[in-house]
């Protein structure tokens, strides 16, 4: 940044320090107003290049798979609450391990292909569009572009590609704030200021809940009582019989 537009970006700075004072004074600032104000206007772009969609190979499992399904979907569906015989487990495990074959396939082809390709499509409609330039924001992991945009097949198609862009709100680094605390170069924020403006989070150490017993063993009353059981949860898995 030149000393021209660090002078601008101060003044600008110096302004919102007077609105803001005069906006608390009148109690009409939330942190989100201000932390909006304050944001950069984009993240640092993504050095990534968009790349075309993996290819679409149906492995041999998957193959099975897709020609199992229809037999296998839905084939022991019992119409009261009862014991299953052993061969009506073996379909269930059956039906379980194809519908898990398939839903990898199609969450890796929707996700790694057809997003891609989508994506890839827009991208380039909104460069010939004139609609982009190096300042335009981009995926981190992907590098394309964080643009609406719409992709239409034929005209009697019943569904379209939409992309849509979310704006979330920014945030206040707690990290970055506790650096500036301890940054000489910044003496305007000090240790007292991060201590006014963070929360002291306290969490149980268990390494140092087995020094302290140790010291006082009598402690072990004030465990207990604040001991609570964990909680259980059933979920249903495949292993090999």
């Amino acid at each position: 940044m030149s000393d021209a537009q660090t002078t601008e970006a101060n003044a600008q700075l110096d302004l919102l320090v007077k609105r803001t004072v005069a906006q608390l004074e009148s109690g009409s600032l939330s942190i989100e107003d201000l932390l909006r104000a304050l944001a950069p206007e984009s993240a640092p772009l993504p050095e990534k290049v968009p790349e075309p969609p993996l290819p679409a190979a149906i492995t041999d499992e998957q193959r099975e798979a897709l020609e199992r399904v229809v037999e296998v979907f839905g084939s022991v569906v019992p119409d009261k609450r009862r014991e299953l015989g052993a061969d009506e487990i073996a379909k269930l495990e059956e039906e379980k391990r194809v519908l898990d074959t398939l839903k990898k396939m199609a969450e890796k082809r929707i996700k790694e292909g057809i997003r891609t390709a989508i994506f890839n499509h827009l991208d380039v409609k909104a460069e010939e569009a004139g609609l982009v330039d190096e300042n335009t924001p981009r995926e981190e992991k992907t590098g394309h572009y964080i643009l609406e945009g719409e992709a239409r097949g034929e005209p009697d198609t019943p569904q379209v590609f939409k992309r849509v862009v979310s704006n979330y709100s920014p945030t206040l680094d707690p990290i970055v704030l506790e650096a500036l605390a301890e940054d000489p170069d910044f003496p305007e924020f000090t240790r007292k200021d991060y201590l006014a403006m963070t929360t002291q989070t306290r969490v149980v150490d268990e390494h140092k809940v087995m020094v302290a017993l140790k010291k006082n063993p009598r402690l072990i009353h004030a465990i207990a009582k604040a001991t609570r059981p964990g909680s259980k949860t059933a979920s249903l898995r495949t292993v090999k019989a």
